[in-house]
């Protein structure tokens, strides 16, 4: 290669060195490097500013919200403090004014200034009940047993509806804590706890004792009748003579020994229903009896024969509206009976024929009330209707089941379906509150007993609706022929309450 090729070559790579050199806008990469440095610096320095406003926003919101947090938690104190002066004055109130009054004498007192002052104190206690807590409560319920107050047998103060749930009654293990004959009736002690406590003859009838606790107390006597005791616990209790009798103890746990013997019409702690028993629960003597008393009572009354008549009225299971229209008679007054019912006595329309006018029979459910709300009592219902050989005269029956309120649950009725015709027929007829479906009974006509003197079994029988505790019969006696009696007859009713276990 000669000196002049050479210095071409030389040139060559000067001129691509400039080119790799030159960036943009003819700018070299060391110029290049300067602008971008000179950029770089302002933006580094906006990154900066952001990021420190964001943390010093975020520092400042949570400084609020922690001042808020504060300011929340002291208000909360102050208008607990608030609440506790208000409880605490409330209190002092109550025992202060109580206290003065229990002083002064009431020798010189009438029969009414003694009621209103008992009635101004249950005001008062209630109403002072409602603004305490449960510490309170407790305290509140000690000072009323000690002042006798809440005696059972002192007239004690009706709490009825006061809430005393949560409180804490307990005792030391050497001293206890005196309770007995204390009357804590018809009031809500859900959650309540009693440790150390002697409990001999207090009264909790009716009451609220859901998730109760009772232990090393001394319950002896005390009545638990009618209450709600689901999920309490026994623990080393005392249970001689304790009453326990519609009482709802599912979900209870306690020891057989801490358990009374004797358990009535209440609900064990695995659900179980028992009606009577005296082993804890182990055997249950449930009643199969007829709950109706017939014609015949044995009651020292007698029915009538041919020549002495006994009016329904007669009988106290039976009652009569307006006038008496029954006559309880022998069946030897009927020479066409049959004479296997001589002796026995017989419902009778006899010479009473008022059409608005009917005897009737109530019979309490309560005794059944666990099982019925439990929707495990069955009914069976049977009378024995008919009449006189050819006599279209016939016995209207209807049943009816209340509430305690006496609220009409279910009625059944037996209705004439047409006139006097010999084909009628009655039929039980449930009401649009009935519980039950429509059911029908054949009317015992003349020509259903074949134109002779005899009754005719008829019956009806279902669920008891909830919270059933009455069943009411009533019987109308019905003239339909020309003779001068009403020769309707109706006997051998009968009622039995069974388990629906019992009735498969």
């Amino acid at each position: 290669m000669n000196h002049t090729q050479l210095s071409l070559v030389v040139q060559s790579r000067k001129t691509k060195d400039e080119e790799r050199r030159t960036l943009i806008c003819g700018l070299t990469r060391s110029e290049s490097l300067k602008v971008l440095a000179a950029l770089l610096v302002p933006l580094t320095i906006g990154i900066f500013t952001v990021v420190t406003t964001f943390q010093e926003n975020y520092v400042d919101k949570q400084n609020r919200l922690t001042d808020l947090e504060i300011a929340a938690q002291q208000r909360d104190h102050e208008q607990q403090q608030a609440k506790e002066l208000q409880i605490q004055t409330a209190y002092v109130a109550y025992i202060k004014e109580m206290g003065d009054l229990l002083l002064k004498s009431d020798k010189n007192l009438s029969k009414d200034e003694l009621k209103n002052r008992r009635i101004i104190i249950r005001a008062k206690t209630l109403s002072t009940l409602r603004q305490l807590d449960p510490q309170r409560k407790t305290h509140l319920i000690q000072f009323l047993h000690e002042a006798g107050l809440l005696h059972k047998n002192r007239k004690p103060i009706d709490l009825d509806g006061a809430d005393l749930s949560n409180t804490n009654f307990s005792g030391s293990e050497v001293l206890g804590l005196n309770l007995n004959y204390v009357s804590l009736s018809y009031v809500t002690l859900i959650n309540a706890t009693f440790i150390n406590v002697d409990l001999e003859s207090a009264d909790f009838s009716w009451s609220v004792l859901t998730y109760g606790s009772f232990i090393n107390s001394y319950l002896d006597g005390a009545n638990f009748s009618h209450c709600e005791m689901a999920y309490s616990y026994f623990n080393d209790v005392s249970v001689d003579n304790t009453i326990f009798s519609d009482v709802n103890l599912t979900g209870t746990k306690a020891n057989s020994w801490d358990f009374p013997r004797r358990i009535i019409n209440s609900l064990l702690s695995d659900g179980t229903y028992v009606y009577n028993s005296s082993d804890n629960g182990v055997t249950d003597t449930f009643s199969l009896s007829n709950l109706i008393s017939n014609s015949d009572v044995n009651d020292g009354k007698k029915c009538a024969n041919d020549t002495k008549e006994a009016k329904a009225g007669d009988h106290p299971s039976w009652r009569y509206f307006e006038k008496t229209i029954a006559t309880v008679i022998d069946y030897d007054a009927f020479s066409s009976f049959h004479k296997n019912r001589s002796g026995d006595c017989v419902f009778w329309g006899g010479e009473f024929n008022d059409p608005d006018s009917y005897i009737y029979q109530t019979i309490d459910l309560s005794s059944y009330s666990r099982l019925i709300d439990s929707d495990k009592a069955w009914y069976e219902f049977r009378v024995s209707a008919g009449g006189i050989e050819t006599d279209k005269d016939y016995v209207r029956v209807s049943f009816g089941i209340r509430s305690m309120s006496r609220q009409t649950l279910l009625r059944h009725e037996l209705r004439k379906y047409n006139t006097l015709s010999s084909n009628c027929c009655f039929y039980l007829l449930p009401t649009s509150n009935s519980h039950l479906h429509r059911t029908l009974l054949g009317h015992v006509t003349n020509s259903d007993r074949e134109n002779q003197s005899k009754l005719i079994l008829r019956s009806s029988s279902g669920l008891l609706p909830k919270y059933s505790r009455a069943f009411s019969i009533y019987i109308k006696f019905i003239k339909v022929g020309n003779g001068s009696f009403n020769n309707g007859l109706i006997d051998d009713f009968s009622l039995i309450i069974k388990q629906v276990s019992e009735t498969v």
